[in-house]
């Protein structure tokens, strides 16, 4: 009896030790998409080679009114990451086409694959996290450049038509199979 009783409080002991060890309210593993994913779209921004990047290179745009759009299905958290730098410019965010912030991406100094944007607790379903780079920049700023770097989310990134707002027309959908994404743009 004194051996069960013994093999008891051993036991409670181990798993109230391996209960204590396990996270409590662990962030699930996001799925990390490079800014070069085919499934990516882009208007406006070019894609750079670049040292610190998640993979090998980042897309930047100088221009406002460019365009990045990525679409999850499944997903209640998004996370967008870019570079920060000394000519960079205020980013739009929008989720599910809605204004949600704009984030000032200037720094004094070159930072890389920085968290620039992150949403979480979105209902579970399709989420639409778009870009667009804005007319405002920081006064110490030299330059109006967003520099995407990748994305990641709970969710699964999947394909969908790029939609650029026309004040005077509406809603546009673009037939992406009909724009280039590669080389340098000028």
């Amino acid at each position: 009896m004194k051996r069960i009783l013994a093999f008891a409080v051993t036991v409670m002991i181990f798993l109230s030790m391996v209960i204590s060890a396990l996270p409590v309210n662990a962030a699930p593993k996001l799925n990390q998409y490079d800014q070069n994913n085919k499934l990516i779209l882009y208007n406006g921004f070019s894609e750079y080679a670049v040292d610190g990047a998640y993979g090998t290179s980042v897309n930047s745009a100088p221009s406002p009114g460019a365009i990045m759009q990525a679409t999850f299905k499944d997903c209640t958290t998004i996370e967008l990451y870019g570079g920060r730098g000394i000519d960079r410019a205020y980013a739009d965010i929008y989720v599910d086409d809605e204004l949600v912030e704009s984030i000032n991406t200037y720094s004094a100094t070159t930072e890389r694959n920085v968290l620039l944007y992150k949403v979480s607790g979105l209902t579970r379903g399709e989420h639409v996290l778009k870009v667009v780079v804005s007319k405002t920049k920081d006064n110490a700023s030299v330059g109006t450049w967003v520099e995407v770097d990748m994305v990641a989310s709970d969710g699964v990134l999947m394909e969908k038509k790029l939609q650029i707002k026309d004040p005077e027309e509406g809603n546009q959908i673009i037939d992406d199979s009909l724009l280039s994404y590669e080389g340098d743009w000028t």
